[in-house]
């Protein structure tokens, strides 16, 4: 079989480390993929910058364009004023690649905003998306009241993408319910697995309970301090490890001290690897209290050091919640006091829970989501050259 020609791709996200969170990390992951997998593949990606425009080169076909989007404040937090100009100056710098490039497709992580470019902005050319959490109408509350203006415009973005993809089951039917006639495919996130795995349960007291991602409301914390200061009114079962960044930390150090348990947590702000592996790997349980997730890099990372693990049922989260934790209620202090009531004094538990994990963690690998995408830019990218053969 001859080969498939190479493949031009315009990739557009907003989000690229140390800007962001989950989506930039996925796409930083995927290069890597790609750069030694898929050495057919030219790729250019517009993300945003933290200061200045910048231009970096990943691997001798994969250029990373930073564009200046007036970033102030939080790496982990994005303003409307920034997807704005985020949006502005990637539609300029796009026009201006497309005059040195023939490129085949754009892939577009979120429809919203990033989707928009390659609908209005680069109509002859066809593109993917990438639903990622934040872009689906209905999964956060940041946008509730923009809601019935956003939906429409979900609608008409995705509808006249080649093709669309979630990166799992639960966001893919979140989806549906704003356009039920789109087809969807779901290409879940990867993790990588470390070397160092963790020992749950078999070290001290108070156990090491762990939570990381931004503070936002979405992420559900305060119903998570809450149900710590229940499971730890009578003895100090458990220690929280709060590692991240956010608008809203000021007011959890806040609900801390109100609620006795400043003691029993620390707050980490948003770490480099080695520092974070580290809180990986000296975790008894990881803790995802969300009140929606599409599926949490976080999450997959607790799974991938070995940790037992404890979730909403939201999102891709009971993809990855079998037989090595347990699912709890949205936003309620009461079922996280029992899950940790429950582990804590059944500590010998956490072992058996964390190799599971580990299991599981081995199914999803970053290999396995390149290829996916590799395929579908194969697909979409033949599907074109016939039409306009």
């Amino acid at each position: 079989m001859a080969a498939f020609p190479d493949m031009n791709i315009l990739l557009l996200n907003y989000e690229y480390p140390p800007l962001g969170g989950g989506a930039g990390k996925a796409t930083a992951a995927l290069m890597a993929e790609f750069e030694t997998a898929f050495p057919d593949t030219m790729i250019d990606i517009l993300a945003s910058s933290a200061s200045h425009d910048a231009v970096e080169s990943l691997s001798k076909r994969i250029t990373l364009y930073r564009l200046d989007i007036q970033k102030r404040g939080l790496l982990s937090y994005q303003s409307m004023r920034n997807l704005v100009l985020y949006l502005r100056e990637a539609r300029k710098k796009a026009l201006e690649l497309m005059k040195i490039r023939s490129y085949d497709l754009v892939h577009a992580f979120f429809a919203l905003p990033t989707g928009l470019l390659p609908r209005f902005f680069l109509p002859q050319l066809p593109y993917i998306i990438s639903l990622r959490g934040s872009d689906v109408p209905g999964y956060s509350d940041r946008f509730r009241s923009l809601n019935p203006f956003l939906r429409p415009l979900f609608q008409t973005v995705c509808s006249q993408a080649a093709a669309v993809t979630a990166n799992s089951k639960g966001l893919k039917n979140l989806a549906l319910k704003s356009a039920p006639n789109i087809d969807i495919s779901v290409i879940p996130n990867g993790v990588s697995l470390p070397t160092i795995i963790a020992q749950p349960g078999t070290r001290r007291k108070p156990l090491r309970l762990l939570f990381v991602g931004r503070l936002i409301p979405r992420k559900g914390i305060p119903a998570l301090l809450k149900g710590l200061a229940l499971a730890n009114q009578n003895q100090p079962l458990w220690h929280l490890d709060i590692a991240g960044s956010g608008p809203d930390q000021s007011a959890l150090q806040t609900l801390t001290h109100s609620l006795g348990i400043n003691g029993s947590v620390a707050f980490h702000d948003q770490l480099d690897k080695a520092p974070l592996d580290a809180l990986y790997a000296d975790a008894d349980l990881f803790i995802l209290p969300s009140l929606n997730e599409g599926m949490s890099n976080a999450l997959l990372e607790a799974l991938s050091f070995g940790l037992p693990v404890a979730a909403t049922d939201t999102g891709g989260s009971a993809e990855l919640v079998n037989g090595n934790g347990r699912l709890i209620e949205k936003d309620s202090p009461q079922a996280i006091q029992q899950v940790l009531n429950d582990f804590g004094t059944h500590p010998e538990r956490l072992a058996d829970l964390g190799k599971e994990s580990r299991r599981i963690a081995s199914l999803f690998s970053w290999k396995n989501t390149a290829k996916g995408y590799y395929q579908l830019y194969q697909k979409t990218v033949l599907s074109s050259r016939k039409g306009n053969s």
